[in-house]
């Protein structure tokens, strides 16, 4: 059903197999609602899930919990799930601390875990915030990362025009204007 574009059905099937104990597919159902900001719905599938565990749901009910407003409580369970791996964790509480909260540095923490798992616009995101706190050298190392991992993206068919260009524009323009005048020549 999802393959094929068939949300109502998709979803439909996601319920029937998460109300036959599927814990993944609670988080995958939990996840599914929150995008579509049915926050009660998602609440309700997040919490069954992360009562077995699953990831992707407490993941879900930090994020909502987050954005009802109750914000540490949202922030200590999107940390528990970014411990765990989740990438939506790691990519919300660098977003949290970053724009909501203003403080560059923790941001940076959360940012450098997406670029130590080579994504691109975590990558991208690190090496601005790396500037902003004065470490100009590290930003342009970042920075090199991010053209490296577009051109890569380009090579294996990943590569998305709509947002990647002007990343890449940017970081190019950077590279020849800036890190390579500072740190290349010497």
């Amino acid at each position: 059903a999802d393959k094929i574009g068939d949300d109502a059905l998709a979803k439909k099937w996601l319920l029937v197999s998460a109300n036959d104990g599927n814990q993944v597919n609670m988080g995958v159902l939990a996840l599914t609602y929150y995008l579509n900001k049915d926050f009660t719905s998602a609440k309700k599938w997040a919490s069954k899930g992360a009562s077995f565990g699953d990831i992707l749901s407490i993941y879900v009910q930090g994020a909502v919990t987050y954005d009802e407003g109750q914000k540490v409580e949202g922030k200590a369970l999107l940390v528990k799930a970014a411990n765990k791996g989740n990438i939506s964790a790691i990519r919300k509480l660098g977003s949290i601390y970053r724009l909501d909260e203003k403080n560059y540095e923790e941001a940076a923490i959360w940012y450098e875990k997406l670029a130590a798992r080579n994504d691109f616009t975590g990558t991208d995101t690190y090496s601005a915030l790396l500037f902003i706190l004065g470490k100009d050298k590290e930003s342009c190392t970042y920075n090199d990362k991010v053209l490296e991992l577009g051109n890569a993206a380009k090579k294996n068919g990943t590569y998305e025009a709509s947002y990647m260009d002007k990343i890449m524009a940017v970081a190019k323009s950077t590279a020849d204007d800036y890190c390579t005048k500072m740190y290349k020549n010497g």
